[in-house]
């Protein structure tokens, strides 16, 4: 049997549901969504646009977060960006269909879940993969 994993990087619940489904030994399809796009199309609002709403998710996501014993350190100045309209929308989601395109779904699909949800994991994870030679390897000519 396939999972289907239908997401967007936004959601706090779907940054906690991939910490977990990664452990199961099933196949998995991952669909990356513009949730904001789905909302629209069925007459819903996102968690910030509804206070008791905002309010709620944050305690639920914290108490998962406990129960599944996985870091959370939400990315503010990135959240803060897309509040303000200053983050295109459906990036994040564009970014996990190219790195399903270009065959590095599992590492990109974790890299934006990181960057979004787990700051300052995935800036440890950065740090530890920079290398003496990363600047060659990703073009960059030293002036």
């Amino acid at each position: 049997m396939q999972i289907r994993v239908v997401l967007d990087y936004r959601s706090p619940y779907a940054y906690l549901a991939n910490t977990q489904i990664r452990l199961l030994s099933a196949p998995i399809k991952y669909e990356p969504v513009d949730i904001l796009w789905v909302m629209k199309q069925v007459n819903n609002q996102p968690s910030p646009m509804c206070p008791p709403k905002a309010k709620y998710a944050r305690l639920d996501a914290t108490r998962w977060v406990r129960q599944y014993d996985v870091p959370f350190s939400p990315n503010g100045r990135l959240i803060e960006a897309m509040k303000l309209g200053q983050f295109k929308n459906d990036l994040l989601s564009c970014a996990g269909i190219a790195a399903q395109k270009l065959g590095v779904f599992e590492r990109g699909n974790n890299a934006l879940f990181d960057a979004v949800w787990a700051e300052v994991v995935a800036d440890q994870k950065r740090q530890d993969e920079l290398t003496p030679t990363e600047p060659d390897r990703l073009c960059l000519t030293k002036t």
